[in-house]
């Protein structure tokens, strides 16, 4: 039972996050300041070298097995039977 929300319509939430959009763009300049500082010190640049083949390896394998895909999903027919057991 997922809807996704349309644009007009994300103004309708009654939880906005403060600073936006500024506070993403925050986010990502400090992630981007950590990657810089990961690549000038010697100890860290190898996990700077390694971690983007670890997680292409961690997509294929997801993608090979088909791990991605979400098979807990509830379905509208039998939720109050998934509910009531818990599954």
């Amino acid at each position: 039972m997922h809807t996704a929300l349309m644009a007009h319509s994300l103004w309708l939430l009654k939880y906005r996050m403060m600073g936006y959009p500024y506070a993403n763009w925050a986010c990502l300049a400090f992630l981007v300041f950590v990657l810089v500082i990961m690549y000038f010190n010697d100890d860290t640049r190898v996990a700077l070298y390694i971690a983007p083949l670890w997680f292409g390896l961690l997509v294929t394998f997801s993608y090979a097995f088909n791990l991605h895909k979400n098979e807990d999903k509830l379905d509208e027919n039998n939720l109050k039977e998934q509910l009531e057991t818990g599954k």
